[in-house]
């Protein structure tokens, strides 16, 4: 029974999201402005489903900028977000305190349809780790928010998420009525999709309900839009659902075959959990229909599933196919062997003439191949040298590096009143600032902010710079970025890490710019760089 409460609550779509706008665009905002929370903000919630160490990053940034501008509406998305990134750690408590936290400060602002989405999230959090009465309760408070303020923004989703819970909960009319409510929603606001997840929703219904045309019916209706949009993940949950209305049924075969569709679907999307919950539903069927030895090799999968599982059943497919194929080549040749003799030398004749063709072109193309291969390789290992050197570099703790132009730089300032020690104390205070205390990772780092911090003016620490590292002040500012970012790069942990995620942690404000001076320094690119040392 606990196994296919498990696969309920699994077909039993939740649609939680309140994005609707594109990663791309968020991006862009963000590089003319980085030092904008809200869209920080949105850049990590876009990379919540996906990317959860760059939606942490994005999601840190957005609260360090919110704070700096005191801005709370922006800190709560930001600690909104912050629990989102860590939704797959496992640890509920973590992801509830941030929560908790976000939805104290909308309060305090009053922001209620900000205040309506935690409690949406809360929801959701308590579904998942099976608290269905308190996700009912957050829910309802989220919807109460929405109506008794006018709202009525994306509460159709809502809708369909307390139904989830209150369906777990044996609250099947109640849920029933939710999901017409989001349909009506759904139907007014011209969203299809929504339209058809909620029907599938009520396909499950009918089903519990053992009301088997009505689950059907609406199935049907579900499946149709979900093909239209080429939904994989979705179109796998339908498939499920029939499996299940005919596993109900009692007719084994249907329910085994659309079992079947599912798993040839799940990879397709090459998502491993997705397979996995296939082999579990497999198991569910069995075990009802007391194939219990079967049922218990569907739950050993179920529980050791590996990469080695799918290459098995790929290979299984090529070897049935491979068969099929010798099978058909056999028959033909008993055929051939039928014909007259004079037309077999022909044929014979004739396939002797085209192999000697089809080898030297076979050959030619080959060395042509190999010749394009090597010239890739030199290329490739010419590369892999400029990653090595970038690692290498990595132990160099000077910054100064000469640069020919700086040589004679040093003649602009034969007139200041700099003495050698004030030279020198600059000079260290200067080190301080980039080695130790990392000036250079604020986006906003100048040679404005030294004059303050340093307490002295623009024109004797360009002299410094000049005198004593041979180099210009942006030059000294790019290299400690790029070195950080190559550092970055290197540790396994940052694996994962997009460049743009990389770029803003070392200060960069866009990711252009972050790729030119890095090609710059090292020769090749930031991606090219991650790639190479992520495989060594």
């Amino acid at each position: 029974m606990k196994q296919l409460l498990l696969i309920l609550t699994y077909l039993f779509i939740s649609v939680s999201s309140f994005a609707g706008d594109s990663l791309l665009y968020y991006l862009e905002k963000l590089h003319e402005n980085p030092q904008i929370a809200y869209y920080l903000n949105r850049v990590s919630f876009e990379y919540s489903e996906t990317k959860k160490d760059s939606c942490y990053i994005f999601a840190q940034r957005a609260y360090q900028v919110a704070l700096k501008n005191n801005d709370t509406v922006e800190i709560a998305k930001a600690l909104a977000n912050l629990g989102e990134s860590k939704t797959n750690l496992g640890q509920p408590d973590l992801v509830l305190r941030n929560y908790k936290e976000a939805l104290k400060l909308f309060m305090i602002k009053k922001d209620y349809f900000q205040m309506s989405r935690m409690h949406n999230r809360l929801g959701i959090l308590y579904n998942e780790i099976g608290e269905n009465t308190t996700a009912v309760e957050h829910y309802r408070e989220a919807i109460r928010i929405q109506h008794e303020h006018k709202i009525n923004k994306k509460i159709e989703y809502i809708y369909n998420n307390i139904a989830t819970s209150l369906y777990n909960v044996g609250e099947l009319e109640l849920a029933r009525n939710y999901l017409d409510s989001a349909i009506s929603v759904y139907k007014r606001t011209g969203n299809n999709r929504g339209i058809s997840y909620a029907n599938a929703n009520l396909g499950m219904i009918y089903i519990y309900k053992k009301e088997y045309s009505k689950a059907k019916y609406y199935i049907d209706l579900s499946y149709k839009e979900i093909r239209k949009n080429d939904d994989i993940l979705k179109l796998i949950s339908t498939y499920k659902l029939y499996g299940l209305l005919y596993m109900n049924k009692e007719n084994k075969e249907l329910a085994l075959a659309y079992a079947d569709s599912a798993l040839t679907a799940s990879y397709q999307l090459d998502f491993i959990e997705i397979t996995n919950s296939t082999y579990n539903f497999y198991f569910v069927i069995y075990k009802h229909f007391k194939l219990y030895e079967t049922a218990l090799v569907y739950l050993e999968k179920y529980h050791n599933i590996n990469d080695s599982l799918r290459n098995i059943e790929k290979t299984r497919i090529l070897t049935e196919t491979k068969v099929r194929f010798d099978l058909e080549l056999n028959e033909q040749k008993v055929i051939n062997l039928n014909n007259e003799n004079e037309l077999n030398k022909l044929m014979i004749s004739t396939q002797k003439r085209w192999i000697w063709v089809l080898t030297g072109g076979f050959f030619v193309l080959l060395a042509l191949i190999g010749f394009i291969l090597f010239l890739k390789k030199e290329k490739y290992q010419a590369e892999k040298k400029l990653v090595q050197k970038g690692i290498e570099n990595m132990s160099v703790q000077s910054p100064i590096i000469k640069k020919e132009e700086f040589i004679e730089e040093s003649e602009k300032y034969t007139t200041s009143n700099l003495t050698d020690e004030q030279k020198e104390s600059l000079t260290q205070e200067i080190i301080d600032l980039f080695e130790n205390q990392k000036i250079y990772l604020d986006p906003e780092c100048s040679i404005s902010m030294l004059e303050n911090k340093l307490e002295t003016n623009k024109t004797y620490i360009s002299q410094v710079i000049n005198e004593k590292f041979e180099q210009n002040f942006k030059s000294i500012l790019k290299e400690y970025r790029i070195r950080e970012a190559t550092s970055l790069l290197i540790l396994p942990e940052n694996k994962n890490l997009t460049i743009e995620a990389i770029s803003q942690k070392v200060g960069f404000k866009s990711k252009s710019v972050f790729n030119t001076a890095f090609k710059s320094i090292h020769g090749i690119t930031p991606s090219f760089f991650q790639k190479e040392n992520s495989v060594a």
